[in-house]
């Protein structure tokens, strides 16, 4: 049941397992859009469950992107909350979400960028 699934997902984010939610939200994502693709040609199912899935995963990889050492994943968590967005485009949650992640990468690339002109310059 993808609610159960999705309850999972929200107790991984709150223990801080971050690859283990976005596994978790993979797999309802992949059911949802699996089930729906034959009927939809290719169109996001407008579920609201698959909205959840996506924005867990997006907070899980933001999650991970935090974590030291790890590759970051902001802009894949700004892709799931586009498709999200996709599907409830009035989701005000989901704008201000996409606004934080945003400001998260253009916060990162910032620091990537004055890494780069340190190993140019030195």
């Amino acid at each position: 049941d993808f609610t159960i699934k999705l309850n999972v997902c929200q107790v991984l984010l709150a223990m801080s397992e971050w690859r283990a939610a976005i596994a978790t939200a993979d797999g309802v994502i992949l059911e949802l859009v699996g089930r729906h693709s034959k009927k939809g040609n290719g169109a996001l199912p407008n579920d609201p469950l698959l909205v959840k899935a996506l924005v867990r995963r997006a907070k899980a990889r933001i999650g991970l992107s935090d974590v030291s050492g790890e590759i970051s994943q902001l802009e894949e968590a700004i892709e799931d909350l586009k498709q999200a967005l996709l599907v409830e485009p009035e989701n005000n949650e989901l704008l201000r979400e996409l606004d934080k992640a945003r400001l998260r990468q253009k916060d990162a690339d910032a620091k990537n960028q004055a890494v780069y002109q340190k190993m140019v310059h030195s």
